[in-house]
């Protein structure tokens, strides 16, 4: 089912049936390495306190000489102190990413932890977004 999925996001939006598509497992891209099973912060929340949005690397993707990130969505659940870490749900919705549109590329090589029956991401430090600044920083 995770095949068909993602090919139906590429073949009914950004391939032709014939067209030549060539997926590999890693690839470093403007010296960045993206990895299947690799965290990305797609993007933050609306809401007060900018809850991040993650992704989980499913394939990567190139075609027509330019790469794609297909990634199943995580739902953010909650933020866990003790852990250090954010509570994550796995979902059965998947996007196309291109390299560089992410937030945050510095969870690279992380992946999901369960914990106590609790799925987690642990992180270095908690993202949120200043009031006064539109870009991200970081909160250590």
């Amino acid at each position: 089912m995770l095949f068909r999925s993602l090919s139906s996001l590429l073949i009914n939006d950004m391939v032709d049936r014939d067209e030549k598509v060539y997926i590999t497992s890693s690839v470093e891209l403007g010296q960045v390495k993206y990895s299947c099973g690799s965290i990305l912060i797609h993007k933050l929340a609306d809401d007060l306190v900018s809850t991040p949005q993650f992704v989980e690397i499913c394939k990567l993707v190139k075609i027509r000489s330019k790469w794609v990130i297909l990634a199943s969505k995580l739902e953010t659940l909650g933020y866990e102190n003790k852990l250090h870490s954010y509570t994550i749900r796995r979902t059965e919705n998947y996007l196309k990413i291109l390299p560089g549109e992410e937030i945050d590329h510095s969870l690279l090589g992380t992946r999901i932890y369960c914990v106590d029956g609790i799925s987690v991401i642990p992180l270095k430090y908690r993202p949120a977004v200043h009031v006064s600044a539109i870009s991200v920083c970081f909160c250590y």
